[in-house]
């Protein structure tokens, strides 16, 4: 009887195992269907030479989204991407902060602006605009979302998976404007035409009204009506044309330099106006401009490089021209940087004298320095040198009278720019006449990424020597002494510093003891 109670409670327990796994089974498989996804919905036929939205979203959403980054792939040679925007309930709460485009691939960046509008839940997020080319044939089309990433808050970032439409474009062989079907042009398409008069492809209805358009602008308009009527005239609907180009087209480069050229091109024309213009570099589509716009500046180029650049014309009808003007330019060869001094003109015997050396027209980074800085020694006595930047360091390899070998290193953070980087300290020796004396930096070697060197010109600055004749009377006395002292205490802090200047001799920012001294030195003398 014991082993039969035992039996049953181990048959119950056994079935309450599987029943257990098979819940958790079929949990989990929820959960997998549940997962988060990007979805792609939208129009599955579409005229050929049409313009048809798609719509991206997310489904499955588990936990709040903040960014969005995906890629979009279609056949470029079978559709034209017209552009993206976020969906019209969305617009102050959602929005494209990156958008790349080139022929065949679309990569889309978007954000949520602030925790409120976080996507918490399944959302449509961003209308598509394309447009299907002029094909002679019916076929069929994919585009598809991949290598999406969402992050929620934290910055944590998931993989997601994409999702593929795919829509069939069909030759139409009726006749344009024929709208009732009867091949030909009568007032009953007129009548169609006009009973969808200001319908636009914004209305939720358009596909009902679109082939009414045949003055394909998204619009139903009086230029509909006018090209219907003509057809009924002449049998003949005008089929809408790219713009053209005339003889004197052209297209000229100026500001050509290492890493950039301008543009300007000579105007197309169209009945219609031109909407916009398109630059191509290297047969690329660089960048898009409005119809009144004739000019363009290209940057990030490489130095000593040939580019062929383009322009084409659009206009409303999404028409662009194919025979636009061209030229091909080289950019300048990078020129090396040349390097400076700077400093006082003049200095009075036994005074101060800074130069500041630098670097200018930098366009590589420069990770170390090598140069000679040669003096007049007999004049001279040289105290040192000062780095203005954190993190460079300053050597003086060797010194002998009236020559230094001196070594500059950048560190983890070389020099990019233009800058000044490093203060040469002397003091002037006593003289009895005014002299001029030249500093001269020489045999300057760059070392740049990979230690590749380049050698520069040298750079010299001059500066005279003069005696202490405050009072310009030729003479030292306890005038220039008194000058000295009328001007005691004053600092470079002072807003009148400019009229004392003069008096501090040493050229320290200050008179002091040290300028009184100086003048009755010479006064003894």
């Amino acid at each position: 009887m014991r082993k039969r109670k035992r039996y049953r409670t181990y048959l119950i327990y056994a079935l309450l195992m599987l029943l257990s796994a098979n819940w958790f089974a079929d949990l989990s498989l929820a959960k997998a269907d549940e997962a988060i996804h990007a979805t792609l919905s939208g129009q599955d036929k579409v005229l050929v030479g049409d313009a048809f939205d798609l719509t991206y979203g997310l489904k499955g959403v588990t936990q709040a989204v903040y960014a969005q980054d995906l890629t979009v792939t279609y056949d470029a040679e079978q559709l034209r991407f017209n552009g993206a925007e976020t969906v019209k309930e969305l617009k102050d709460q959602f929005s494209i902060v990156g958008l790349s485009d080139t022929p065949g691939q679309v990569r889309i960046i978007a954000v949520s602006h602030g925790a409120q509008y976080a996507i918490r839940e399944d959302s449509e997020l961003l209308t598509l605009h394309w447009s299907s080319k002029k094909l002679t044939h019916s076929a069929s089309s994919d585009v598809t979302i991949s290598n999406l990433v969402v992050s929620n808050g934290d910055g944590v970032e998931t993989s997601v998976s994409g999702a593929t439409h795919t829509v069939q474009l069909s030759v139409d062989n009726s006749l344009p404007g024929d709208l009732n079907g009867d091949n030909k042009y009568t007032i009953g398409d007129l009548a169609i035409a006009a009973a969808s008069y200001g319908k636009t492809s914004a209305d939720s209805d358009w596909a009902k009204h679109v082939k009414a358009d045949v003055h394909p602008d998204g619009r139903i308009d009086i230029a509909d009506l006018a090209i219907i009527a003509k057809a009924i005239m002449s049998g003949l609907p005008d089929a809408p044309k790219p713009p053209e180009w005339t003889a004197a087209k052209r297209l000229d480069v100026s500001g050509v330099s290492s890493s950039g050229v301008k543009l300007s091109w000579s105007g197309a024309t169209d009945p219609d106006g031109i909407t916009g213009y398109r630059i191509y570099q290297d047969g690329q589509a660089l960048a898009t401009v409005t119809g009144n716009v004739y000019q363009y500046a290209i940057t990030s180029l490489m130095p000593n490089t040939a580019y062929t650049f383009k322009v084409e014309a659009g206009n409303a009808s999404g028409l662009w021209s194919t025979n636009g003007p061209s030229v091909t330019v080289t950019t300048q060869a990078n020129q090396p940087p040349s390097a400076q001094l700077t400093g006082q003109e003049s200095v009075y015997s036994e005074g101060l004298f800074t130069l500041t050396y630098g670097l200018k027209s930098v366009t590589e980074s420069i990770y170390a320095q090598d140069f000679t800085l040669t003096y007049e020694a007999e004049h001279w006595e040289f105290l040192g040198v000062n780095t203005l930047r954190e993190d460079m360091s300053a050597v003086i390899d060797s010194e002998t009278n009236g020559q230094i070998h001196v070594m500059l290193h950048a560190g983890e953070h070389p020099i990019k720019e233009d800058a000044d980087l490093l203060v040469l300290r002397w003091k002037a020796k006593s003289i009895s006449q005014p002299v001029t004396t030249t500093m001269t930096i020489q045999d300057i070697v760059l070392s740049h990424t990979d230690g590749l060197e380049t050698t520069i010109s040298g750079v010299s600055h001059s500066v005279r020597i003069t005696l202490v004749d405050l009072n310009s009377d030729n003479k030292i006395s306890v005038g220039d002494l008194a000058v000295v002292a009328a001007a005691y205490g004053r600092t470079s802090e002072d807003q009148d510093w400019a009229k004392y200047e003069r008096a501090d001799l040493n050229q320290n920012g200050k008179v002091d003891i040290d300028d009184l001294a100086m003048v009755a030195k010479w006064i003894f003398r």
